[in-house]
């Protein structure tokens, strides 16, 4: 039997994140799964385990007390130190893959995940679920988001024109955190995003193909 379980909405961009993970790693967890709609992630219980009240939020047994960790990222790069050794994340003892990881993992966090998460929001999510009414989007947001992110998927262009991934010439744990918010993107916000970006298409083609992508997606607004 399995000591840790992921408490999650795998409908969810942050949630997916580390589903990719775990199919990537081939990790046998037990799934709790959670709706914003019942609010069970305000729940007093659950706020003991994630004060900020967001999905996802992990529990590891395995230890003694227990690990808990609830943001994506993090758990992410847990379960590949801790179950993929070698596989998704360098080894620390690299300095520079490790360096050059560091820096591409910043860069998703830091440039592209402020800009598309927002992006993703107002366009998708917000006037599905959070808004009503033809005036729900704001236009003008949404115009400085998208010159704000073409900026970046330039950048992002150039980079994988000298390599494969997004950290290096090894797929790593970077390719899993732009996933979920690239894939709104191309599907439903901004279909023509890739357009004169052949490096960053290219890359995205690979990322499709992934079984991970397509066990995800099964699952995705």
């Amino acid at each position: 039997m399995t000591s840790i379980e992921l408490i999650t909405d795998p409908w969810l961009p942050c949630p997916q994140r580390v589903h990719l993970a775990i199919h990537e790693l081939g990790i046998d967890i037990n799934i709790r799964e959670f709706t914003l709609k019942e609010k069970e992630h305000k729940s007093a219980e659950f706020l003991k385990m994630n004060p900020f009240g967001a999905l996802p939020c992990l529990k590891d047994s395995s230890f003694d007390p227990p690990l808990v960790l609830y943001e994506s990222r993090a758990i992410v790069r847990y379960l590949a130190l801790q179950y993929g050794p070698g596989r998704l994340m360098p080894t620390p003892s690299d300095v520079r893959a490790t360096a050059l990881f560091e820096q591409a993992a910043s860069i998703e966090l830091t440039s592209f995940d402020p800009v598309a998460n927002r992006l993703v929001f107002e366009e998708c999510f917000k006037p599905r679920f959070f808004a009503e009414g033809d005036d729900s989007v704001d236009t003008t947001l949404v115009a400085s988001l998208r010159s704000r992110l073409l900026v970046v998927l330039d950048i992002l262009d150039q980079i994988l024109g000298n390599q494969s991934y997004m950290a290096g010439e090894d797929y790593s744990v970077v390719d899993l955190f732009y996933v979920p918010y690239m894939h709104h993107l191309t599907t439903s916000v901004w279909p023509s995003v890739f357009e004169n970006r052949p490096h960053l298409k290219s890359w995205w083609g690979k990322m499709k193909l992934r079984p991970s992508y397509l066990e995800i997606t099964r699952s995705s607004y």
